[in-house]
């Protein structure tokens, strides 16, 4: 199922998030809403496939990240989803 333009592995604790572009999404074949959901998000369909050991198809799509994602540090960063910035009323 890996399409060899791609350069998939998982992220582990300590890895550093700066170079991440986009992420993949993988769902159950039957779950369409989810699926739609994410399409309208702007996530785009890449592959389909069969997981050895599970009854359902496998659909991946790409989720492009926002270029250049703000850094941790980056103020920014903690004020998406209406967050206020820290000491702030």
């Amino acid at each position: 199922m890996a399409d060899p333009t791609w350069t998939v592995r998982p992220w582990q604790p300590g890895d550093s998030l700066d170079a991440l572009t986009a992420l993949l999404l993988d769902t159950a074949e039957p779950a369409t809403a989810l699926r739609q959901r994410d399409a309208r998000a702007g996530s785009a369909h890449v592959a389909c496939g069969q997981w050895q050991g599970k009854a359902d198809r496998s659909v991946v799509m790409v989720q492009p990240l926002a270029d250049p994602a703000p850094a941790d540090t980056d103020p920014a960063h903690h004020r998406q989803a209406g967050n206020a910035p820290a000491g702030s009323a």
